[in-house]
């Protein structure tokens, strides 16, 4: 009769396991495929995958799904169609993050251009907050997107508040 319940509770154990089963879930990266291109220049002229300029361009402010990247020296294309590509002098590759950021408590925030440039004579007021929908990096340095074409960098946020919408 021992033996009986052994089988049973054994064969039970064995089925319990096939029917709740783990799942495995891959998570996400920061840095996985969720990359768009944003135009800048009006309008942004497209070369082909030999880095030879077209006869075609996209408008300026656009977003793009990000397709492939080519590097030539210093200078990125970003895949936006079927064989062509947008450069880094023209557009920039971020990723949608919206949150709220805090810039710091005594000193003014410098704000930078999608190229990684400061802007002269613009900055962000001490201890305010500000709306960002983008990441981007550039040339090693993370920015956040509070305007069109004005980024803070992210060692000068004080503060981050990541909103979600549903």
């Amino acid at each position: 009769m021992k033996k009986g319940y052994r089988y049973l509770i054994l064969i039970s154990c064995l089925l319990a396991g096939f029917l709740f089963s783990l799942t495995s879930v891959k998570a996400q990266s920061i840095t996985s495929d969720d990359y768009y291109v944003d135009t800048v220049s009006s309008p942004s002229q497209i070369y082909d995958h030999s880095e030879e300029l077209t006869n075609l361009t996209i408008p300026a402010n656009t977003q793009w799904k990000l397709g492939d990247q080519l590097v030539d020296g210093g200078l990125f294309f970003y895949q936006v169609g079927q064989d062509e590509y947008t450069s880094s002098e023209q557009s920039y590759l971020y990723q949608e993050r919206i949150e709220v950021l805090g810039t710091s408590l005594k000193d003014t925030t410098k704000l930078y251009n999608f190229k990684g440039e400061e802007i002269p004579n613009r900055m962000l007021s001490a201890n305010t907050y500000w709306y960002s929908d983008q990441l981007m990096n550039t040339r090693g340095h993370h920015y956040f997107r509070v305007a069109t074409d004005e980024f803070i960098q992210a060692p000068d946020v004080r503060s981050e508040s990541v909103t979600m919408s549903f």
